[in-house]
């Protein structure tokens, strides 16, 4: 009787232990975004309405990030495509001085803006006709080693769309 006991009790440790040795941490939506780097890393990545957001595929003719920086006007360009989702994102900042640490406001003024493609059903363009409010941070503006990345969040809302978008926890950081 002795054995069996000691027996039953191994067996429950053991049946114990692989049952939770089995069990995949999952990773918060949170979690799949890149760090907030400043090396020039070529990492992209944002929380759309809670859910990870990443350039991802390739279409074989088409690069799934680009930056495109002008220092003759201080203009800076983001487009981003996961071509796996046919979802797209696009970041443009027109400024009077782009440079290290700048907020630059995501607001309908013209200078900044955010749009996105097909996202809850929805096309939200790069005018003037929807509704932002954010920013953009230039966390490096360094064209001398060709390096810019920054951190953003906005949220956005266009006419005949049904919701609300909320970008949260952007960031970027390119080697130019």
């Amino acid at each position: 009787m002795k054995h069996k006991i000691i027996l039953l009790t191994w067996l429950i440790i053991i049946t114990t232990s692989l049952g939770s040795g089995c069990k995949k941490n999952k990773l918060s939506e949170l979690d799949k975004l890149p760090p907030a780097t400043q090396t020039g890393a070529n990492t992209f990545g944002c929380l759309i309405n809670g859910k990870a957001y990443l350039p991802g595929g390739w279409d074989g003719n088409h690069s799934n990030y680009r930056v495109f920086v002008d220092a003759f006007d201080s203009s800076l360009g983001i487009r981003t495509y996961n071509f796996e989702t046919a979802k797209k994102l696009a970041v443009t900042i027109a400024s009077y001085g782009l440079y290290s640490g700048i907020n630059v406001p995501f607001d309908n003024k013209g200078k900044t803006t955010l749009g996105i493609d097909e996202i809850s059903n929805c096309y939200i363009p790069l005018n003037d006709s929807v509704y932002r409010k954010g920013n953009l941070k230039i966390t490096r503006y360094d064209l001398q080693n060709g390096i810019v990345s920054g951190e953003f969040n906005c949220i956005i809302y266009a006419q005949g769309c049904t919701d609300t978008i909320r970008i949260t926890n952007g960031r970027f950081d390119k080697k130019l």
